[in-house]
Order: structure tokens, then sequence, then C-alpha cells
């Protein structure tokens, strides 16, 4: 029996009511849902999800849970003074680029985050809220709304599921008072936080901020004495509780070894560090993030942590107070505005000095370079290329960096040729010639970042290359550059990018690019075999054959010597007699190293490379010509050279009889720092030379025990060295020649 179901036309018009009704509801809530859906899945993948459209949804029929959602991720950022785009220093340089929440300006986010602190989920992104916002408030002197901030997210806070919550916002608080340069609100602050015994982790840092105050008034002895006393409770309490892991990962025992280090090798004395962010043309650059670091933290990306921060007025003006004696840097936070098409041309050996007083550092932006050619995809086919970029007034000469652009990392490499023009003409095989790398050992090869076919450097035919060109004046001091942020429409010009197609890939290249490391040296040297003239395959071997070297440098220069001569033989290019003598000076083979020398000045003609200097310095100091020596370590670093020798040169000195206070300003004006694996911990030549000078003060004959101990580095006497370490009383004395071994 068929069924029939009956509607009458009054239901037929009721139904087509409801649907029509319906149908801009759904578009009302179901349409969000599906753009939240799309950013949610951009937001995973890391594709950049366009500011304007978390906004429209932040703005839409969303559910309450799906807004501080989106907030979380894409308007909270870090916890202190500011998120920027850029940061930017003398050592290194990073980028958010890939973080959404630093395509928000504040006042986009302020709303948002005064949402989530008052209604949002009770959770750590409520304590990162509060914070950002006590900032600003703190910035603008606005004492009562911080306080306001800070009362309201405790209470919201105030349960006892969150307790451990609210000893993160108290203590987020004292940081956020010590790093705007309140030390007496911070105390204030500190004095009313009551953390559990139980909660070792928190009373460190609570320690760490209490010492910091400390040192603020001046009071290091105390300073030092509650930092080890921290060191010692989480030692005991890391210990009782049973971790497996070193304590050397825990953050805030990292921190209180900071201070420990800062506070221990500091004079006493308080300085002030002031100056001015501008763009050449005057522009103020207000709202700058600026840093100043300690050299155990240059090598790091710029951090919550950091001791010393502040932000720019509107004149582009910043301060910090009472800094702790010691050596530092300033880094810059930029947001992507600030810094388009210009850049900050500091050198990498810029530091600062603080031991009292008042020290003034501006920090003026220069426009960017353009570069006209080769551009924008070039193909390149022949054997010369000719290089133009634009003019700077003031420039004594140019220096050009060349590229390997691989999987989103960038490998770059400088060329050893400098044009006192404007233009210049270079033959690809000194392209070519740019070493990228050597294979030490297979470990290499394990590493999760490596990449056989960057070995190929810049002969790669499918390669994606770029180059850069910086100008100089005549000091030897950067006055600008092409390669930095462009990222406007009208700022970023002409693309450098090129690619080299001179010649094709060889069997034994695409089994490098495969990963067959073994396959590819095995065809090189049968390449080698048929053409013994074959530079390209000359120059693979000596990247790659250290897969035989398990990791010994030593054996690595033995391997690589034949092909090296062979690759002097077809070029003459001085680079690959460098490596020949690396080879001699590592052997201490002298007669040899010295006929190389005569060949290296030769292939130059005379202008011989101040790093070169330097290592041909260490070399004669080796040979017992200490006065030579120290004449060729000064005129190198004179001419720019890189300060790494300088510890030889400062060791030199001291034996040579000079005044250790001449020796010690020779260490602060031409400084070099460094962290060394190991006890020695950081390289601060003139810190520790003071340390030793107070150790030749006291003591008549411990002039004459140093001098022992350095002839016996000279001669490099490893027995009698490791003998005299043993019976020296001094350990500023084992720890200086403990570092001049290290850096040589």
């Amino acid at each position: 029996m068929k069924s029939s179901v009956k509607l009458k036309v009054k239901h037929l018009v009721m139904i087509a009511f409801t649907v029509f009704l319906i149908f801009p509801l759904a578009m009302i809530f179901l349409i969000p849902q599906i753009e939240l859906g799309l950013v949610k899945y951009k937001h995973s993948t890391g594709i950049t999800v366009a500011r304007e459209q978390v906004i429209e949804l932040l703005e839409s029929n969303i559910f309450p849970s799906q807004k501080y959602s989106l907030i979380q991720n894409h308007l909270l950022g870090g916890e202190w003074l500011g998120d920027y785009d850029i940061y930017v220093g003398p050592t290194m340089s990073t980028s958010i680029i890939e973080e959404e929440s630093q395509l928000f300006s504040w006042e986009e986010k302020k709303p948002y985050l005064n949402d989530y602190l008052e209604n949002g989920p009770v959770d750590y992104p409520l304590i990162n809220a509060a914070v950002q916002l006590a900032a600003e408030a703190v910035r603008n002197g606005d004492e009562a709304r911080a306080e306001g901030i800070y009362k309201l997210a405790k209470e919201r806070l105030n349960h006892p599921d969150y307790s451990y919550l609210i000893s993160e916002l108290e203590l987020s608080f004292v940081k956020l008072y010590i790093q705007s340069g309140n030390p007496d609100k911070a105390e204030n602050f500190l004095e009313t936080i009551d953390i559990h015994r139980g909660d070792f982790y928190y009373q460190a840092e609570k320690v760490k901020y209490e010492a910091l105050i400390l040192l603020h008034k001046g009071e290091n002895h105390a300073a030092l004495t509650k930092v080890k006393e921290g060191m010692t409770d989480f030692e005991k309490a890391w210990d009782a509780e049973g971790n497996e892991d070193s304590i050397e990962y825990s953050k805030v025992y990292e921190d209180l070894e900071r201070l420990n280090y800062t506070i221990d090798s500091s004079t006493g004395e308080l300085t002030t560090v002031s100056g001015n962010i501008s763009r050449k043309d005057g522009t103020p650059i207000a709202q700058a993030g600026v840093f100043l670091r300690e050299s155990s933290m240059v090598n790091r990306s710029v951090g919550p942590d950091e001791f010393y921060q502040v932000t720019t007025d509107d004149s582009g003006n910043f301060e910090f107070q009472n800094v702790v004696a010691g050596s530092y840097q300033i880094f810059v936070g930029f947001h992507y505005d600030q810094i388009d098409g210009y850049t900050w041309p500091v050198d990498l050996n810029d530091w600062i000095y603080a031991d009292g007083g008042e020290i003034a550092y501006d920090i003026t932006l220069a426009p960017l370079m353009e570069v006209y050619e080769p551009v924008n995809g070039t193909v390149l086919k022949d054997d010369e290329i000719e290089f133009s970029w634009e003019p700077v007034s003031g420039a004594a000469y140019y220096t050009l960096q060349f590229s390997i652009i691989d999987d989103g990392l960038t490998y770059s490499l400088g060329l050893d040729m400098e044009a006192r023009e404007s233009t210049i003409t270079i033959p690809v095989e000194s392209i070519y010639n740019l070493a990228s790398s050597s294979i030490m050992g297979v470990d290499d090869t394990e590493w999760e970042y490596f990449n056989p076919a960057y070995y190929l450097g810049f002969e790669n035919s499918h390669g994606v290359y770029s180059w850069s060109v910086q100008a100089f004046d005549e000091k030897g001091n950067l006055i600008t550059r092409s390669d930095g942020y462009r990222l406007a429409g009208d700022s970023i010009g002409n693309l450098p990018i090129l690619y080299l197609q001179q010649r094709e890939l060889t069997k034994a290249d695409e089994w490098l690019i495969e990963g067959k490391l073994e396959e590819a040296l095995r065809q090189y040297k049968e390449d080698i075999e048929v053409n013994p003239k074959d530079t390209h395959s000359l120059r693979m071997i000596t990247r790659i054959i250290g897969i035989q070297a398990d990791g010994d440098y030593s054996k690595l220069l033995e391997l690589q010597l034949p092909y090296y001569k062979q690759l002097i033989e077809l070029t003459g290019d001085p680079n690959y007699i460098f490596w020949v003598l690396d080879h001699y000076y590592t052997e201490r083979d002298w007669r040899n190293y010295q006929i190389w020398f005569e060949k290296y000045k030769a292939a130059s003609e005379g202008d011989i490379d101040p790093f070169v200097k330097s290592y041909h310095a260490n070399a004669l100091m080796f040979q017992g010509e200490y006065k030579k020596a120290a004449e060729l370590h000064k005129e190198a670093i004179e001419a720019g050279g890189d300060h790494r020798y300088i510890g030889n040169l400062l060791a030199l000195e001291i034996y040579l009889g000079a005044d250790f206070e001449k020796v010690i300003e020779l260490a602060n004006v031409y400084p070099y720092h460094e962290h060394i694996a190991g006890s020695e911990g950081f390289v601060h030549w003139a810190s520790l030379l003071q340390s030793v000078k107070k150790d030749v003060e006291a003591d008549e004959e411990a002039l004459k025990m140093l001098k022992q101990g350095l002839k016996l580095y000279f001669t490099d006497e490893q027995a009698e060295l490791e003998n005299w370490k043993q019976k020296t009383s001094k350990n500023n004395f084992v720890k200086l020649i403990n570092l001049l071994e290290v850096m040589n």
C-alpha cells in the first residue's frame, strides 16, 4: 500500500517562510564559523592570516570561547615591554614575520586585551594580557591604572586551582617595574608577595628579582650573597625532587648563574646609558624597544628575561639607569613600518662598557642602497658578470656578499674583493671559489638541518642566488647596505635574485644532491683522472672529503692538501693558498709554512687580508719573534681585521713589559667577546686583565710567574704548560692561558 502525505497550501507557505527566515540567520552564524575554520586551518599550517580577516571575525557572531581563542592565537604576543617584528643588534638580527600577532598595532590589540582581561578564560594568557596592558600604563606614568589592572587580574585568578598563576602574575609585575626603571616600586611590590616554601621554582624567581633590586641600589655584595644562597637552595630542592634532567636545563637556574657571573665580575659602579634613535633625516623612532644585553646574551634571540629593556619616547629618546658594571650591546626592536627601507649600520664589535658615570649612545638608521644589475631573476651564462648599484656619498669602497637561497634558508659568503666605484666586473669562477663549507666528519651529515646541495655552493645551475653590497668610509666604518627590510611596495625596488647557469650538473653533482656522498666523492675523483684541470671536481672534493676525516680537523686538512695544491696550480687563488698555510700552521711545520706564506703574498700582490695578517702574526709568535708578532697584530687590527686574536696581542704586550693599564686600554679599544664552553665562560679580555693586574700588584713574584706561563704557551710546550697550571696559585693566570689556547 502506498502511503501519501498531503500538505495544505498554507503549510507550504509556512515552510517556505521559515526557510527564508532561517537562511539569513545561517548567513549570520554559519558563515563566520566557516571563515573561523579557515583561519584555524591557516594558523595550524603556518599560513599567514590577514589582519582584516581576524578583526572581522572578532566583531562577528562567534561564540565567546572562539573569540578568546582568536585573541590568544593572533593578538597575544610575548609578555615583555612590547612585541616587535624585527630585532636588530651588532651580532645578530631576527624577524618574527611568521607571527600573525605582529601584524596588529597596539591600538588594534588594546581593546581585545582589555576584553580578555575582564571576561576571558582564567589561564596563563590572562596574565600575558594584564602585563601588556600594565606595561603601557607604566610607560605613560599611570601607576593607578597599572595597579588596577593587577588587582583585577589577581581577583580573577583568586581560586585554589590557580594559585600557581597568582605567583606568576605577582612576579611578572615585579619584573615589569624593574625593567621599566622603578626598582623601589618593584621592591615594595615584592615585599607583599608570599610564595609557598614548596614552590622552589618561584622562590628562585623571587630571589632573582631581590638580587636585581639590590644591584640597582648598588649593594653588590648583598646581591651576590642573595644569588649564591638562592642557587644553593634551588640545587637542594632540585635534587630532593629527583629530577633526572640536568639542573642546567632550568631557566631560572640559568638566570641565577648569569646574575652570579655578572655581579662577581662587576666593579660595583652603576652607569646611566642614554641615547636617541632616529632616521638619517632626523625623524625620531618612537615606541621602539631598546634592550641593553649582557655579553652572555648577545648570541641568542631577544627574549622576555632581558634584565634591561625600555621603549623610546615620542622624540626617540631612551635611558637605562643603574646599569651594573660590565659589557653590553644594544639591540633594538622595530615594527615593520619603523625600519622599512632602512638599516642600522652597526659593527659586530660595537660594545658598551659600563663602569660608572654616564654613556651616550645614539642610533641613526640609514636608507638602504639600491641595486641595479643583475636583478629580478636574471639568468646569467657569461663567464664574467657586471654588478652595479647606487653610489653612496662618503663611501671609500664597497664590498659584495653572495647568498645561497635554499628551502627558506639563506647562506651568505663575502667576496674578498673591494670596489672603489659603484660597479665591478667579476669572473664567475671567483664566485664559484667561495667555499660554502667543508664537512668535518660523517656526524655532520646526520644533523637535521644538513643539506647536501648546500656544498655545491654557487655551482648549482638549479640554485637560486642573491647578492648584496655594503658601503664603507675611509676608516672602514659601515655607512649603509643594500640588504635589509623592504616591506612596502614603494621600498622593495629591484630584487637582487640571479641564476648562475654557466655550467651543467655532472653525475657527481647529482649524487651529491641526492645525499649519496660516498658515490659523489668517488665520481669526482674519477672525473679528475679523466680531466686533471677540472677545477669544479677539485673544489667539490675539498668540500666533502671530510666524510673520511672522523671529525679530526688536522686529518681533514691533510686529506684536502693535494687537491688544494692542484687548485692553486690551476687558479692561483690566494684563498686556496691560505688552506695550505693552515695545514702547515696546524702541524707547526714552519719551514713549509713560510714557503707558502711567500706564495700567498705574491698571489695577493701585497694586499694581505687583515685576518691573514693576524694569523701570520700568530705564526711569528710561535716561532719566538715576539716583537714582530706584536707589531703585525697591531697593523692587522688597525686595518679593520677581526679581533679574534686580540688575546695573543695582549699576551705579547704583557710579556714584552708593557704597562698593564695600556694593555687593558688596548683590550677595550679592540674588544672581542665570545662564549667559550667549559669553566672559562665568556671571554672579556679587559675584565680578565683587571683581575690579573690585581694579582700582579699583590705579589712581587706574580709577574715573573705569569711570564713563565706565557712563554710556555708561546713555545707550545704542552706538558710543561700543564705542569705550570697545576703549580700556580693564581686562578686568573690559568684562566688567561686557557682562553688563549681556546681562542688560538
